[in-house]
């Protein structure tokens, strides 16, 4: 069945009425992308409505993405593709208005894939278009009426001396009904910057239970880069370390679905190696989940998040199609200059090697 119809009043007459493949009529984002440097985020935000009638209402929306410490922050817009966390509001009823419950709905939504190609120039910088900062804007997402595609264009405005740009963004976002074999992408790498596990996942039975058990194991570092190099090769600020991830199933051995169909909750810890004591500490990784996703490599993309001493943070990455090679990125939140904590990233970075 198909999603209901948007909840803000529908245009009038349904023969002058564009409608997408579900039936719902396409809304239009007209917004400002600015970058929040203490969030380390790119933000669009600005107003939605339904055209082509001048009748309907306006309303705001806002779209975050956090970027990943190997994408520059400055860089407006961001290189490559981008995961935007939205809300939009819906107005209130005219009714609703008059009686002073005029609050409206929030709605949430995440944008996928959101990118950004110059217009006529492709990834050729050096083109008249780029240069001038018009963009092709290009995404799909979802939400609670369905899934959705958007595009439309930006074009960047100049920030003054010492400022950074901002861009201007009008996109068309419409419903449609999705290919159920269509596949997500391989999860995005990161080289740098961003903490990477690269291990092996397997399943056995516990040899006291029988219950069926995942355990993941292998080696961690801040930059990805690090962990494709030969040991013996490595540099004293190119810190590579162990650690070692465990789910107990429920179930029998024998009747676990592997690679597992549902969320694997994980427990485990890490090596730290501390520079000042040339020790390594063990640090706990207890509050670990993740879901596994089939992708169109022939393997299955890993969407997680996890919490230990160091923070929050979300997890993403691969498990290859043979179902044992894994490679996980941690994403931590930004701190700022006078938080007392630091990620694993910004400590192995000042640290020595084991």
């Amino acid at each position: 069945a198909a999603p209901p119809r948007s909840p803000p009043p529908p245009p009038p007459p349904a023969t002058t009425t564009t409608t997408t493949s579900l039936g719902l009529p396409p809304v239009v984002h007209v917004g400002i992308l600015t970058v929040d440097p203490l969030k380390r985020q790119h933000v669009i935000k600005g107003l939605w409505t339904q055209p082509p009638h001048p009748s309907n209402p306006l309303a705001t929306f806002a779209w975050k993405y956090t970027l990943p410490g190997d994408k520059a922050l400055s860089a407006v817009p961001h290189r490559g593709r981008g995961k935007y966390a939205g809300i939009f509001k819906i107005p209130p009823a005219p009714t609703a208005s008059k009686s002073g419950k005029a609050k409206g709905i929030d709605v949430v939504e995440t944008i996928e894939k959101m990118e950004y190609e110059p217009i006529g120039g492709g990834d050729d910088q050096a083109s008249s278009a780029a240069k001038e900062g018009k963009y092709e804007v290009k995404g799909r997402g979802f939400n609670k009426y369905g899934t959705f595609k958007v595009q439309g264009t930006g074009v960047v405005q100049k920030g003054a001396e010492g400022e950074t740009d901002t861009m201007k963004i009008e996109v068309t976002k419409s419903y449609y009904t999705p290919d159920p074999n269509e596949l997500p992408d391989p999860s995005e790498t990161h080289d740098v910057q961003v903490t990477c596990m690269r291990g092996q996942m397997v399943h056995k039975p516990h040899p006291a239970t029988g219950l069926g058990t995942i355990k993941i194991t292998g080696k961690w570092s801040s930059d990805r880069l690090n962990l494709l190099v030969d040991p013996s090769a490595l540099t004293p600020d190119q810190v590579v370390s162990d650690f070692e991830l465990e789910h107990t199933s429920s179930q029998e051995h024998s009747k676990m679905a592997y690679p597992p169909e549902k969320t694997l909750r994980l427990s485990g810890h890490f090596m730290f190696w501390v520079q000042a004591t040339q020790t390594h500490n063990k640090v706990g990784e207890n509050d670990l989940s993740f879901k596994l996703v089939k992708n169109s490599a022939g393997g299955w993309n890993v969407d997680g998040r996890g919490r230990n001493a160091y923070g929050n943070f979300f997890l993403t990455g691969t498990l290859d199609g043979n179902g044992r090679d894994i490679e996980l990125y941690k994403h931590f939140p930004p701190r700022n200059s006078q938080s007392k904590a630091r990620s694993p990233k910004a400590a192995a970075s000042s640290s020595s090697p084991p």
